[in-house]
């Protein structure tokens, strides 16, 4: 049994071999760089599970979602979502704009265009490279979702001022919000416009945007994707008085199949609530081992082990990355270890009690 690979089937995680779900997915990978559809994707997943396959007739079929690994000491998130009509939707970039690896990593995996280029947080955590990638794509991006809150960072200044200067549609979703990536349905949940007022772009491209910039981001994007049966949580910076306000908002609109962990690794008071409200198979955290806040929190492991779900933490595992036909969503990591919430606590370098 190979603690590094998981599968969920509506909503049920099973643990698979490594030389049949491996197997399958590398197959998978090879022939989508090798052409832009896949002719046919059959992966064994035991006599539970059936057959994970794609049509013939559709781009793919399946929904990919890479949680990159960033080097360096912040495990800065960056994702690449790519949808099964072909659209390929970026969801933060905080990597190392020295090294630029993340960028590199889209070109890797065919990115020639951006569909959508996303911005959950003003902070350099989440737009380090939005700068380079709006440079480097230019036309090629298709919009860009914003958070719609200023900031004295540069990284979110000169991407901002950029994608203006490109006349890049740029729109700042708000609670309700809805977006479809063809047979893909995202659902905005946070902020409200309570929280933090809708910014339109010609605000946002106006000189005074950031007359009132603050040095810190409050608020993040919070929304949910889903195809079909599977559903993936995006956190972004949630923090604890944004959760409270979610939650009394949402109180039962939040279950999802995996959830990325806020970037803060902790929940506040309301961490069991917020838990039960997402109900989540698997839980994912982009973090260095080395991270010096020592994220996700201790606490936090304790309790995704109480409840038995299976955790990733992109500093142990590397870049992850999920497969989803709708039904089936098919987890492989870059480098195998346990997905068991209480022994990757003994994998970090830093504990934190939250």
């Amino acid at each position: 049994m190979s603690p590094g690979i998981g599968t969920k089937m509506r909503l049920v995680h099973h643990r698979l071999d490594t030389s049949v779900a491996v197997a399958g997915v590398r197959s998978s990978i090879m022939m989508r760089r090798m052409s832009l559809r896949v002719s046919l994707l059959v992966i064994i997943l035991g006599v539970l599970l059936g057959a994970f396959y794609s049509s013939q007739s559709t781009a793919s079929g399946i929904l990919s979602i890479y949680y990159f690994e960033a080097r360096g000491n912040s495990g800065y998130d960056a994702v690449l979502l790519q949808a099964p009509n072909g659209m390929n939707i970026v969801i933060d970039s905080g990597a190392h704009a020295s090294d630029n690896e993340f960028i590199a990593f889209l070109l890797n995996h065919g990115v020639g265009r951006i569909d959508y280029l996303i911005a959950t947080n003003a902070g350099p955590g989440y737009v380090g490279l939005h700068g380079d990638l709006v440079w480097q794509y230019g036309q090629k991006i298709g919009k860009i979702v914003d958070v719609g809150q200023p900031s004295t960072s540069s990284h979110y200044q000169d991407y901002i001022q950029t994608a203006c200067a490109q006349g890049i549609p740029i729109t700042t979703p708000r609670d309700g919000d809805t977006l479809h990536w063809g047979s893909i349905r995202v659902t905005f949940f946070s902020p409200s416009e309570d929280q933090l007022a809708r910014t339109l772009q010609d605000k946002i491209c106006s000189p005074d945007y950031f007359s009132s910039a603050q040095s810190s981001s409050t608020d993040s994007l919070v929304f949910k994707v889903e195809y079909q049966n599977t559903s993936y949580f995006f956190a972004g910076d949630l923090g604890g008085d944004e959760m409270d306000a979610l939650l009394q908002r949402h109180p039962s609109d939040l279950k999802s199949t995996v959830l990325d962990l806020p970037r803060s690794g902790e929940l506040g008071p309301n961490q069991t609530a917020f838990l039960t409200a997402v109900s989540p198979s698997v839980a994912v955290a982009m973090a260095s081992p080395f991270d010096n806040q020592g994220r996700p929190c201790d606490s936090l492991l304790q309790q995704l082990s109480q409840s038995k779900t299976p955790t990733y933490i992109t500093g142990i595992h590397g870049t992850i990355s999920m497969y989803s036909d709708g039904e089936i969503n098919l987890i492989d990591t870059e480098r195998p270890a346990t997905s068991d919430p209480s022994a990757l606590q003994s994998r970090k370098s830093t504990v934190q009690q939250c």
